[in-house]
């Protein structure tokens, strides 16, 4: 019954704004996957509108860096409070009683953080890396899904069993802190002009981050 109930409503309504030539709103949110710091923007499509009308936006987290007052809107997603960007529409001009809001929502992937980073020249300077980095994530207590990213790039002079041992060395230095293999994963970056790692934190849902040039 409360399904009939919902379905002749929205008949009605329909009908209601059809004999009141209202135009359909509706808002259509950026497709592609976000991860936090993204730009992304948010499209308000009006079928049927027949009359000059202004727009009105607000969002729920992110900042609106262009297009304020028209029918699309970019928001930055840097510093999002939550997990969710939900932007509404209010549209202004439309003829007496007919739906004036719209609303769209869009999921946001927390970005991974940079937690420690550096040249090395041998796996004791990557093992004390591993410990700065426990220390300054507090990853001993993650329990939540959390996993440590690390970047390890090479310079051209690097051999490859060379690389293979400070690879290792990132490896002992987690198991020696109990720290478990499904708990971090370690990436060849490419080339730099040193030895070099990156040490990234990534929370449960979170992206792996892409390597820096």
């Amino acid at each position: 019954m409360k399904n009939l109930f919902i379905v002749l409503m929205s008949l009605l309504l329909t009908i209601i704004c059809n004999a009141q030539n209202c135009p359909t709103i509706k808002v259509e949110p950026y497709i592609n996957t976000i991860t936090e710091g993204d730009t992304i923007f948010f499209t308000c499509d009006i079928k049927f509108l027949e009359s000059n009308v202004t727009y009105k936006w607000t969002i729920s987290s992110g900042e609106i860096v262009s297009g304020a007052g028209t029918a699309r809107i970019y928001v930055s997603s840097k510093g999002v409070s939550e997990n969710k960007i939900t932007a509404t529409v209010e549209i202004t001009g439309l003829p007496t009683g007919c739906p004036s809001k719209a609303s769209a929502s869009i999921d946001i992937t927390s970005a991974a953080q940079l937690i420690v980073k550096g040249s090395f020249t041998s796996g004791a300077e990557l093992k004390k890396a591993v410990q700065r980095f426990i220390a300054a994530a507090d990853f001993k207590n993650a329990e939540d899904g959390d996993i440590a990213f690390i970047y390890l790039y090479k310079s051209s002079k690097t051999k490859q069993d060379d690389f293979d041992t400070y690879k290792q060395a990132i490896v002992d230095a987690f198991a020696y802190n109990k720290i478990l293999p499904n708990q971090y994963k370690i990436v060849e970056g490419g080339n730099k002009k040193l030895n070099f790692y990156e040490m990234y934190l990534i929370t449960s849902g979170g992206s792996e981050p892409k390597p820096t040039e």
